[in-house]
């Protein structure tokens, strides 16, 4: 038995701050039996919630409850990315920061069992676990769908690997997606990073994740304290081949990069960068990372 109860943001935001008494932060049930998530309960998994609720006039109270239990039960899952350490040295990133979330939440979810599977997405809870409103559904909704005909790059190989066989929309607010068996067998070997697919949910730049799972790779094959990359394969890697200047790769992407790596929970990298040159030009930078 659903039990929809309409309430408007601001009322919600008010039992959120704790104006109400304390038995309405404890979980309830009703004459069924069937368990109700409080206001503490339903908002407080999604960080950012409160600002968001304030761009919505009218937020039926139902939607939020059983969008959070998924939300919880993804955060219980402890969904881990699995990546081979010779495809990420090797693969050229050109996804957007949305592309890049739903492909790793996809591979994550696809491959948990040991077998690629096809993944039904929620687009409401997808924003919700992102932080963002549902106003940002459509913008998730399109990047599903140019998702559809992505195709990653293998340097070594000069190979254009497909990354989905099928993305199928179901109605207004679901999408299923099966990975390709191709980018399946080259993404996953034996020799794999790991990390927590909340990490890297975190980041808010585009550029960050690669430079991410390279320094995965260096601690994995044991490197410890400084690593230094260079300058030409940051940009190459990240499509910036026309930056001349490095004050603006630095801006554009070192300096995101280290703002998001450091939210992470596998990897701390320290904000002060070493920098090598060649003649006039930057030849590579050092990462000082544990």
């Amino acid at each position: 038995m659903k039990i929809q109860i309409e309430i408007t943001a601001e009322e919600l935001l008010t039992l959120n701050r704790g104006v109400k008494s304390q038995e309405s932060n404890k979980e309830k049930k009703d004459s069924n039996g069937e368990e109700l998530i409080t206001s503490s309960g339903s908002i407080g998994v999604i960080e950012g919630a409160n600002k968001q609720l304030k761009k919505v006039k009218s937020t039926p109270y139902h939607i939020i409850n059983d969008n959070n239990k998924v939300i919880k039960k993804i955060k219980d899952e402890k969904l881990i990315v699995r990546k081979s350490c010779g495809f990420v040295m090797d693969y050229e990133p050109k996804l957007d920061i949305t592309e890049q979330r739903i492909l790793n939440y996809i591979l994550s979810k696809s491959t948990q069992n040991g077998k690629n599977s096809t993944v039904l997405i929620d687009l409401n809870v997808f924003c919700a676990l992102l932080g963002v409103s549902e106003g940002d559904r459509r913008h998730v909704l399109n990047a599903c769908k140019k998702l559809r005909n992505r195709t990653i790059r293998i340097t070594t190989s000069g190979q254009n690997v497909r990354l989905f066989d099928t993305v199928k929309v179901k109605g207004v607010n679901k999408v299923a997606m099966t990975l390709s068996s191709q980018f399946i067998s080259q993404v996953v070997g034996t020799d794999n990073i790991e990390y927590p697919l909340k990490d890297m949910l975190q980041f808010k730049h585009k550029h960050s994740l690669w430079l991410f799972e390279r320094l995965l790779v260096e601690k994995k094959n044991g490197s410890i304290g400084t690593i230094g990359i260079e300058v030409d394969d940051i940009k190459t890697k990240t499509g910036l081949q026309h930056l001349e200047n490095y004050k603006d790769l630095k801006r554009r992407v070192i300096d995101c990069f280290i703002e998001d790596v450091n939210r992470s929970s596998v990897l701390h990298v320290n904000k002060k960068i070493g920098i090598v040159k060649k003649g006039r030009r930057y030849h590579k930078v050092f990462f000082d990372f544990s």
